[in-house]
């Protein structure tokens, strides 16, 4: 799945790529993310289920603005979440140049995981 972002270099086309890790195949929206234990935020825990969601869609492409809108979150909010995700391991960034365009590629997991450098 691609989500693609509205700012790019030199007005070229960004994206994201979103691939998922999610080791529950049959739950939608694992029980676990959803309950206030698991130590995440509520709308990160809302912006995890849905990009969770989104991951499983093959070639699905959406925006950044997109989730916002869906959500109902405001940028900070995203930029918030995103930020607690990647702290928390549970969503890794990594920009690629593809083809003259910057594509973010977003590894999002359902249980935390740390990369090891």
């Amino acid at each position: 799945m691609k989500i693609e972002n509205e700012t790019s270099e030199g007005g070229e086309a960004s994206g994201v790529e979103v691939r998922s890790h999610i080791r529950d195949p049959w739950a939608q929206a694992p029980v676990r993310l959803i309950e206030a234990g698991c130590g995440l935020g509520v709308e990160t825990r809302l912006v995890l289920i849905y990009l969770l969601d989104l991951s499983r869609r093959p070639q699905w492409k959406i925006s950044v603005a997109h989730i916002q809108k869906a959500l109902g979150v405001t940028k900070y909010q995203w930029q918030k979440a995103r930020r607690e995700l990647e702290t928390k391991g549970y969503l890794t960034v990594e920009t690629q140049r593809r083809g003259g365009k910057f594509v973010w590629v977003f590894d999002v997991y359902d249980w935390p995981h740390m990369t090891q450098e």
